[in-house]
């Protein structure tokens, strides 16, 4: 990214927001406490936005890809990842199935109010963005160790907090090898249907009148696909 670049974050917690300004101190990055269905921001305002865990959250999830779109500029770009566990060869599907109740608790708990698959999030992106790539993350091996590390990772810092080297010590070489297992897992699988979440790469759909395609024709194709409509009042 150029240095020049401005950073915009959002978050809707206040204290997400306070610890983000202690911890980035820069320049070019702005801090604005607001909702992902209502972003305080212009019109075409944007080239790019990263929206990472945030829609599986959201009840209304049409109306916060609406705003999304409706920020970035024409042929701008979006990134967003999520979970897509009811992929039905993914673990977490199977064991939904097996487990029932258990794995809904989980769900509600981490407020997974949304599960998608690979095909209702295509059609959820499809009027309003063209989906460049779709890859997937934590499949069967990942799921588990994201499991482990989510407990044994915590367990450690509680059983080792009057001795912070050690804890570093362990936390650190877990660490590395939890990331070098998924990266690993991640580079071999991220084009199967297999994982738990997705990162979904699209760029921002744009509508113009026929005589504005004539005009930037050559500019528009090699872009990106279009959908082209006739003005009433064009002729």
């Amino acid at each position: 990214m150029p240095k020049t670049s401005t950073i915009i974050a959002i978050d809707l917690s206040k204290g997400v927001i306070k610890n983000a300004k202690e911890n980035l101190q820069s320049a070019n990055i702005f801090f604005i406490v607001a909702g992902v269905g209502h972003l305080p921001l212009k019109d075409g305002s944007l080239s790019k936005i990263v929206c990472v865990d945030v829609i599986e959250h959201i009840v209304n999830v049409e109306k916060c890809l609406r705003e999304m779109a409706r920020v970035l500029k024409p042929f701008g770009k979006i990134s967003i990842f999520t979970a897509c566990g009811n992929n039905r060869l993914s673990l977490e599907y199977i064991l939904a199935s097996l487990l029932g109740k258990l794995i809904t608790l989980i769900r509600l708990k981490t407020g997974h109010i949304q599960l998608f698959t690979t095909s209702n999030l295509r059609k959820l992106f499809e009027p309003r963005f063209v989906i460049r790539s779709m890859q997937y993350m934590h499949h069967w091996m990942g799921w588990c160790l994201k499991f482990l590390w989510d407990t044994a990772y915590f367990k450690s810092s509680e059983s080792y907090h009057n001795s912070p080297s050690l804890k570093h010590s362990i936390s650190s070489t877990f660490s590395r090898a939890f990331w070098l297992i998924l990266e690993a897992e991640y580079r071999l699988l991220k084009n199967k249907n297999l994982g738990s979440e997705i990162i979904i790469n699209a760029i921002k759909k744009i509508i113009i009148t026929v005589q504005d395609f004539l005009v930037r024709k050559s500019e528009v194709l090699n872009k990106v696909s279009i959908r082209v409509i006739m003005c009433e009042n064009l002729y």
